[in-house]
């Protein structure tokens, strides 16, 4: 299958993007505010625009951009050094948050803060605030967010337990507060730094999130710490907590946890034993697996045993899977290769699809999500910007788009078209998608519900 190539539009400057509509400046949560389907994505670029200009100190800033690939803006416009990045947007694509070193005052030219902070900001770049407050104390690290219906938000954090804003750091744990980051609360509470816990995906009614922790199974904390992550899910609403997996053993962890559209299944990354068993032999590579929210029912979608699986997504209809990995471009786990690539299959693991077919050493793609209809895949790439696979590899990591609307036509097109080295160079980056805000139909069923 060839994969036809489209050239992203250059852009020579940034321009603020054309929304659909026109808006009277009022509260975008409580009022419609029209607005293109987007990307929110962290970049070194210069906040002047331009292809491989690098921003002042190389500052990453949050920038969207329409997922046609035009129309660029900078939402935060850092130029000392603030590492800003991690972006997340609510559900209905209203608001945004991300980690950053700002300093508290928002200034772009003040010197970093001493800690990352979460903060807030909406889809069109107004009303940027601080969640958390740490900025003297190193230290106080807080990196993955996620903002549940546009009124709390959830993270991680080092802070102190009893929620003073530069206190002494204890391990991470994970924090639920207001918006602004008041009436914030631990929901748990580890202190020993032998413990390690993250946030991984908010349920679809956003009353829970699943975790990953090593936690000890009785829900004690600071009692033991597993050697192994395991998937534990919180309730948002009232004070509950559950362990859906189970191992305790080193070589065995939960790398992340996905949750399928019916909020009763979540897809799994892990190296546990192919058998099944918790505290078995670890697989030598990681794989993907499915079980059901109230912990029965795991079972392996995949079972590589020589190339790698390294992420893991599911589709808003449930129905596909994504993940990027080293498996050979057919889809036979003879050998891993020392390129990675973006896999597209059926959410029971068959009809393997390769999106990018690069076998070359060096080349990487990776950190796939599907846009939020489905038709659409964004993920990361050093790929040739013409598409021809195994070819120059770009030394900036560069945003990509793959029409998968239809299987048989898949298009791809790069975003973003740097190639200069210290550019947007790391391979860890994350972006999220921002769905339409189409006002006129959300008029329209608001007058039929009327």
């Amino acid at each position: 299958m060839f994969l036809s190539v489209i050239l992203g539009v250059l852009v020579s400057g940034c321009k603020e993007t054309k929304e659909e509509e026109s808006h009277n400046g009022t509260d975008e949560v409580a009022s419609c505010r029209a607005a293109n389907e987007q990307i929110i994505f962290p970049s070194q670029m210069d906040l002047a625009g331009g292809w491989n200009r690098v921003s002042p100190s190389s500052t990453f800033n949050i920038w969207r951009v329409d997922s046609d690939g035009t129309n660029f803006v900078p939402i935060t416009k850092n130029t000392h050094g603030q590492l800003t990045r991690i972006p997340n947007v609510s559900r209905s694509g209203k608001l945004i948050s991300f980690y950053s070193f700002m300093n508290l005052n928002a200034q772009s030219s003040s010197p970093a803060a001493l800690s990352a902070n979460i903060w807030v900001v909406n889809r069109w770049g107004e009303k940027l605030q601080p969640v958390t407050r740490n900025d003297s104390v190193a230290g106080l690290g807080t990196f993955g967010s996620m903002i549940v219906s546009d009124t709390k938000i959830v993270f991680d954090s080092t802070t102190s337990l009893d929620g003073k804003w530069n206190g002494a750091p204890v391990t991470n744990n994970i924090w639920v507060s207001n918006i602004d980051g008041s009436e914030r609360k631990p929901l748990t509470m580890n202190t020993l730094t032998s413990f390690r816990t993250v946030p991984a995906a908010l349920s679809p009614a956003e009353d829970k999130i699943a975790i990953l922790s090593t936690t000890d199974f009785s829900g004690d904390w600071d009692r033991t710490s597993y050697a192994a992550l395991n998937v534990w899910v919180l309730d948002l609403l009232r004070p509950g907590k559950t362990v859906l997996t189970r191992n305790t053993l080193s070589g065995l962890d939960m790398r992340s946890a996905r949750y399928f559209p019916d909020g009763k299944r979540i897809a799994v990354l892990t190296s546990s034993s192919l058998s099944g068993a918790w505290d078995g032999t670890p697989s030598p590579r990681l794989n993907i697996w499915i079980i059901n929210s109230d912990g029965t029912g795991f079972n392996a979608i995949t079972r590589f045993t020589k190339s790698n699986i390294l992420s893991v997504e599911v589709s808003p209809k449930g129905d596909k899977i994504l993940f990027h990995g080293t498996l050979p471009i057919n889809g036979v786990d003879s050998a891993a290769l020392p390129a990675s690539n973006i896999w597209l299959m059926n959410a029971d693991g068959t009809n393997l699809i390769p999106i990018t077919r690069n076998t070359k050493s060096g080349f990487q793609s990776y950190a796939p999500m599907f846009s939020p209809d489905g038709t659409k895949i964004g993920f990361f790439s050093n790929t040739e910007f013409s598409g021809v696979w195994d070819g120059t590899k770009t030394s900036s990591s560069n945003l990509w788009v793959a029409d998968i609307s239809d299987l048989a036509k898949i298009s791809l097109k790069p975003i973003t078209q740097n190639s200069l080295t210290g550019l947007d160079s790391s391979s860890t980056l994350s972006f999220a998608w921002a769905p339409k805000i189409d006002c006129k139909k959300a008029k329209k069923v608001e007058v039929e519900v009327d």
